[in-house]
């Protein structure tokens, strides 16, 4: 009887029309919409970044590399181009994740990702970036007077979304999971068209990131899906914008160079090999 009830409230949740809105914001937006007043750049910015990944504009790879010719092999990630880098429609806040990088080269993560930061400039500069976008240019009070001051705020047809976009994730969070177990076919339908909102979905756990990743990361090379959801579910980017964000460890990477993939080394993409 229980299932019942919850196949009932589950039935249509493929079907309601805030999917097909959610299907059309990035996570970027979305988490600037529900969380306006508290979001953090390096949330953005990490979103932004897997949201890229998930789309083939751009692939972690693992690589064995040498800083010299006599120095040690070591593991790094990083980044490169992927299969859509061409053909995607870059827009202005994705910008400085793909002008830091071309086809003909691959660059350490950690001195990639410092630079990206250095390029995003502030939280503010960075909302007005996004905040151009026509997907949520239509929800916010925007003006000269507001952007010179910083003061954007939600108008009435942005805060009515910001509670169906909240409540519909806060249902995907709770019943997700239940659907990739009993219903798949549903639960692949949902993550299709929410793509990478799925990095959005708090309560379920990084088990429920790799059943997602082996069933629904389609086009992705095994390894690539691995390493994306590990940068994702892992606290470097946390950790390292962290200390970019303070100006006395600007230059201090040190505490980085831990045993792992997420090598905090130099830039390889500058030497031959």
């Amino acid at each position: 009887m229980r299932e019942e009830k919850l196949l009932d409230s589950l039935f249509y949740i493929d079907k309601k029309p805030i999917l097909e809105i959610l299907s059309k914001l990035s996570p970027t937006e979305t988490e600037l919409l529900v969380n306006f007043k508290k979001v953090e750049l390096k949330t953005l910015l990490k979103l932004t970044f897997c949201n890229l990944l998930f789309n083939k504009v751009l692939v972690l790879k693992k690589r064995y590399l040498r800083s010299s010719r006599k120095s040690p092999l070591r593991e790094c990630l990083v980044v490169e181009t992927g299969d859509r880098f061409f053909d995607y429609n870059i827009n202005g806040y994705e910008s400085i994740f793909v002008s830091q990088i071309d086809d003909e080269s691959y660059y350490n993560l950690i001195p990639y990702l410092k630079s990206v930061y250095r390029s995003a400039f502030s939280k503010n500069n960075y909302l007005k970036i996004v905040l151009k976008e026509k997907t949520l240019s239509d929800f916010f009070e925007l003006n000269l007077l507001r952007n010179f001051f910083n003061y954007q705020t939600l108008n009435y047809r942005g805060k009515e979304l910001k509670t169906e976009v909240t409540e519909y994730l806060e249902e995907l969070n709770s019943s997700l999971p239940y659907l990739l177990d009993n219903h798949p076919k549903k639960a692949a339908n949902i993550v299709k068209k929410i793509k990478g909102n799925i990095f959005l979905l708090t309560d379920v756990d990084s088990e429920f990131y790799k059943r997602f990743k082996d069933n629904y990361l389609e086009g992705l090379e095994k390894e690539e899906s691995s390493l994306l959801l590990d940068f994702f579910l892992d606290s470097t980017f946390e950790i390292l914008f962290e200390s970019l964000a303070s100006i006395e460890e600007l230059f201090d990477f040190k505490y980085l160079d831990t045993p792992g993939v997420y090598d905090s080394g130099m830039d390889f993409g500058d030497f031959d090999f």
